[in-house]
């Protein structure tokens, strides 16, 4: 009986060792080219895990998640199109979205959208060859717009606008190559005109003028690159009407 027990021992050793064996080699596969196959996991120094996902022929492709110190998941990729292009989500340490967006060549491509740890949408970002193109938006708390700006080729170029909480238009001027340039506008939040001018290389330039809340012309300055050459205030009054978010 002794005899019996001992041999059983030995059996579920020797199985357990072979099922070990058979896993460990099913991960982690390197082929006789020294090309990465199948699936892999891979430890940091302290042996916790980074990632996981999977190869073939050295190429990534497929699911991969990547993940926190702690285990919780950092970030997951669909990588397609042999291995240079992916759709990523990252994540906030408490599980919500933080980005979701596309690589391609490991730089940012199309649109990528942003969140706060508490879900809400803060910026949408276009990208063209991992540069800035086309229209960057940030939003309200309310999930209204609360800016827009346009880059072409990484540089603000085109126009800017901003808006209030209500979706009403707070600012509307433009960029040239990086500079504020041309005619700008901001207004109060009941849409009145509240004050007009112009830009100039970033400068204030030229005849700018302010309005009351009943649109009537308050104040004028006139500027050159920027300088103050002279004030006139018509009305000598203050506007007590909030108009900040």
């Amino acid at each position: 009986m002794i005899i019996f027990k001992r041999f059983l021992i030995l059996v579920l050793m020797c199985a357990s060792f072979l099922g070990f064996s058979q896993t460990a080699d099913t991960i982690n596969r390197i082929d006789e080219l020294g090309r990465k196959q199948g699936q892999w996991i891979k430890l940091d120094q302290r042996g916790v895990k980074k990632y996981e996902g999977q190869f073939k022929d050295d190429i990534a492709y497929g699911k991969f998640t990547y993940f926190f110190a702690d285990g919780k998941v950092k970030a997951v990729s669909n990588i397609f199109d042999n291995g240079m292009s992916s759709f990523t989500t990252s994540y906030h340490d408490n599980g919500s979205v933080m980005a979701e967006g596309k690589y391609v060549n490991q730089q940012k491509d199309g649109v990528w959208s942003y969140h706060n740890p508490w879900g809400e949408l803060v910026s949408t970002e276009n990208y063209l060859n991992n540069q800035k193109q086309g229209e960057w938006k940030l939003y309200h708390k309310n999930g209204q717009v609360s800016e827009i700006i346009t880059y072409n080729e990484d540089v603000k170029d085109g126009p800017w606008v901003q808006y209030f909480k209500d979706g009403s238009l707070k600012l509307e001027t433009q960029f040239v190559a990086d500079q504020l340039s041309g005619k700008v506008d901001f207004y109060y939040k009941n849409g009145v005109l509240k004050t007009t001018g112009e830009y100039k290389d970033d400068l204030n330039h030229g005849r700018w003028e302010f309005f009351t809340l009943e649109s009537e012309l308050q104040r004028i300055e006139v500027y050159e690159n920027g300088n103050l050459l002279n004030s006139e205030v018509l009305i000598d009054k203050e506007e007590i009407m909030e108009d900040k978010d």
